[in-house]
């Protein structure tokens, strides 16, 4: 099978060779994302880029940031009272208000979604190397256990505060 600039060669159909092929529908969000994996996680990225499991996922991380990036634009809007009044009224000050909302928007986006690994492990599992999701379940393992003996250790200190 060869593989060129996220072509694969085997789906090309040899009849109609003008044919367009679907290109994956990946944007800035999936982008940014797909360069931290490429940084931070390269045995996951060259996972993924192999078992051609890379461009959905990364398609179903841009519907993820661009949805979350809506709904944080609309609650900063509200909150900072950015209407079209005011753009009309004060364009600088629009701008400026817009502007932080924007920013804030997309350093929650970069916290929740695109720079960190976590976001593998949403809803879709199917995209995630096997080892990220055995080492996740590892550790909601161990957070299950120290909660346990946490609330044994706080059940036996009323017991004797009680006796």
């Amino acid at each position: 099978m060869i593989i060129h600039n996220n072509v694969n060669f085997r789906d090309i159909d040899l009849e109609n060779p003008d044919a367009e092929l679907e290109q994956p529908k990946i944007g800035m969000w999936g982008r940014r994302h797909s360069y931290f994996l490429y940084v931070n996680e390269p045995e996951a990225y060259e996972d993924m880029m192999c078992d051609h499991s890379m461009f959905p996922y990364l398609e179903m991380i841009e519907a993820k940031a661009e949805q979350r990036y809506q709904e944080l634009m609309k609650e900063s809007m509200k909150e900072l009272k950015i209407t079209p009044a005011l753009k009309k009224k004060n364009y600088e000050k629009w701008d400026k208000l817009f502007t932080q909302a924007d920013l804030e928007a997309v350093q929650v986006l970069n916290k929740e979604i695109l720079y960190t690994r976590q976001s593998l492990l949403l809803e879709d599992k199917k995209y995630a190397p096997k080892r990220w999701l055995e080492e996740y379940e590892e550790r909601q393992e161990l957070i299950r256990l120290h909660r346990s003996k946490r609330r044994a250790a706080a059940k036996s200190r009323v017991n004797r505060n009680a006796v």
